[in-house]
């Protein structure tokens, strides 16, 4: 299902998208959300992307979701999430 799709069909606001780039793999993305006070911070992409933004939301006191769609996954792995959840989110 699409995320915007079952935000919308669960009564969940319409979510905001922050992208990493090569310089910034997510700290900063990471950050704008809680700036903009999310509700949570979801980290969709691989192990270095979900590192960056866990390092960013510390003590934030916002909750954090993963949607593991790296290339090895190694953190999703050891958290035993279902395979079938690894592919991209279409949005």
């Amino acid at each position: 299902m699409q995320v915007r799709a079952y935000c919308s069909a669960h009564g969940l606001a319409e979510p905001l998208w922050y992208e990493t780039t090569v310089d910034d793999p997510g700290q900063g993305p990471a950050r704008r959300a809680l700036e903009d006070g999310a509700d949570i911070v979801v980290a969709a992409g691989g192990d270095g992307t979900v590192r960056a933004v866990a390092e960013t939301m510390v003590d934030s006191g916002t909750p954090m979701g993963v949607v593991p769609v790296g290339t090895g996954n190694l953190l999703a792995r050891n958290l035993e999430l279902p395979s079938r959840a690894w592919t991209r989110p279409s949005t």
